[in-house]
């Protein structure tokens, strides 16, 4: 399910050693999106991101990430987490699991949800911070923008 994640990801990482600017341990390398969709939420509610972070923090205490953020799309209702990691891979397995395995706050999150992956660029224009994320959950959007 993950194999073109992880290559894109081995790609960037060679990409970034290549160009002498990769990043040591404990500095984010890449931002991981969750987009949800309160449409699709059985109990919509902007507390949800916290018992997220919470619950990823109890399953996987050796995940290294950290709350990069929170927004709403631009041409829809939902909610963007991002979340800073130098672990990409696992991070998102972490986040897949919670999505397909787990209730949180009353909700089943796999139809309501998307996961997109990037490059960490922190000084992104307003309105483009998104717009090099590649969807990796749901699986058939693979590789496809994050919507906005």
């Amino acid at each position: 399910m993950f194999g073109r994640l992880f290559d894109w990801i081995r790609g960037q990482k060679r990409w970034q050693r290549d160009n002498y600017t990769i990043a040591s341990e404990g500095h984010a390398t890449h931002s991981v999106v969750l987009r949800l969709d309160p449409r699709v939420m059985d109990k919509p509610d902007l507390d949800v991101r916290w018992e997220i972070e919470k619950t990823l923090r109890a399953a996987h205490a050796d995940l290294w990430f950290y709350d990069d953020g929170y927004g709403f799309a631009r041409h829809s209702d939902a909610m963007l987490l991002s979340y800073a990691t130098n672990e990409p891979v696992r991070l998102v397995e972490a986040l897949v699991d919670l999505l397909t395995n787990h209730t949180v706050s009353g909700n089943q999150l796999a139809t309501a949800a998307m996961v997109a992956v990037a490059l960490r660029s922190p000084q992104a224009e307003a309105g483009e911070e998104f717009a090099s994320h590649r969807v990796v959950y749901p699986p058939e959007q693979a590789d496809s923008p994050l919507p906005d």
